[in-house]
């Protein structure tokens, strides 16, 4: 476990010193990822959630969704969506 002066707290494990492999973060903001992590980013498959109850389940890539990903809103609706280094691409990409 490590927490940050800027309030994030880190639960998971470490790699020369470097947030790496499973592992959960909670944002300052109140916001969690649960999910993967390669030297320190959020990387591989993942689950956003964020404070105001919308989720995002899908890939990252260095700390940006990247790959195919499901974003849920705060009422249920599910989205399957896509993203390229955190830019969603529109459904003909």
């Amino acid at each position: 476990t490590r927490g940050w002066v800027e309030g994030d707290k880190y639960v998971g494990i470490f790699l020369n010193g470097k947030m790496h492999g499973q592992g959960i973060l909670h944002f300052k903001n109140g916001d969690i990822y649960n999910g993967s992590f390669v030297n320190g980013t959020k990387s591989g498959y993942g689950s956003l959630i964020y404070k105001n109850g919308e989720k995002y389940l899908g890939n990252f890539l260095n700390d940006k969704r990247h790959g195919a990903g499901i974003l849920i809103t705060k009422n249920g609706e599910e989205n399957h969506v896509r993203y390229k280094h955190g830019k969603k691409l529109k459904e003909s990409e």
